[in-house]
């Protein structure tokens, strides 16, 4: 049987972190690299969260009304700017 089921950003954070300080427990980054590694993968991580809020916007209901995306009245990026202040990290 195949797990079709996807990842979450904080889910693929804690799986990514878990590498990077295996790695450099065992000496294979040092220290600079460890704190690069961590810093793009929680970047990507917040990525991640974004875009699957931005998609389930799309893609769900505004105030329990169904929209067809073309129709909603703002678009996902505008709902998470909105709601979670953009593009501040």
């Amino acid at each position: 049987m195949t797990n079709n089921k996807q990842q979450t950003g904080v889910e693929w954070y804690s799986r990514r972190l878990f590498e990077i300080e295996i790695a450099h427990n065992q000496g294979v980054i040092d220290t600079l690299i460890y704190l690069k590694s961590k810093r793009e993968a929680l970047d990507q991580a917040k990525e991640m969260e974004k875009e699957r809020i931005e998609t389930a916007y799309n893609k769900g209901t505004v105030h329990g009304i169904d929209y067809p995306e073309s129709t909603l009245p703002i678009t996902g990026e505008q709902y998470y700017n909105e709601t979670y202040g953009g593009g501040a990290k």
